[in-house]
């Protein structure tokens, strides 16, 4: 291998690696994607330029297109990819356009005119994906953590008054609050 290709390989591999920890269910895949993304870069490594916001733009179209393409295996268990299950099931529910921007500006760290020429699509388009995806994530984050109201909120029977009113005097014993009347 080239020494200038192992500098571009130890350069990107992280954004390439975090691209697909944010798109794909398990570390192997994304192992998997990360190495055929840039075999085929090695491949073409003759169309890269020098500045490195282009290469990354380039090395992340080629991540963008191995993932479409297929060229994976397809692995049913899913590891720690460093991204808490909620977050990667909230990312999950996006629609493609946002889930794409968002896996380009966090996973592969991107700004946005980096990400509208991966995705060929304008800055302002990737701007609002870019929002309307946070706000979706962020629904669905709150969503998750909400308790659910058919379940009792305390007590051992599920009586949710006497839970409260159990709480209050623990509350007034432990912060010195007003004694009620027996």
């Amino acid at each position: 291998m080239s020494d200038s290709f192992s500098r571009l390989y130890n350069e990107h591999v992280a954004d390439v690696y975090g691209y697909f920890a944010y798109r794909v269910g398990s570390r192997a895949e994304a192992e998997q994607l990360t190495q055929a993304t840039f075999e085929r870069a090695f491949r073409e490594r003759a169309t890269f330029g020098s500045e490195r916001k282009e290469t990354s733009v380039h090395l992340l179209k080629i991540a963008r297109e191995t993932r479409r393409n297929g060229e994976r295996a397809g692995i049913a268990d899913r590891h720690d990819l460093g991204i808490e299950a909620d977050l990667a099931g909230a990312l999950e529910r996006l629609e493609r356009l946002d889930r794409s921007v968002l896996s380009l500006r966090y996973g592969a760290r991107l700004a946005a005119p980096e990400i509208a020429r991966v995705l060929g699509v304008s800055e302002n388009r990737v701007r609002r994906a870019h929002s309307r995806g946070l706000r979706r994530v962020r629904t669905e984050l709150e969503r998750s953590q909400r308790p659910d109201p058919a379940e009792p909120r305390s007590g051992p029977a599920g009586d949710q008054q006497g839970g409260d009113q159990e709480q209050a005097e623990a509350d007034r014993e432990a912060y010195g609050g007003p004694e009620q009347p027996a």
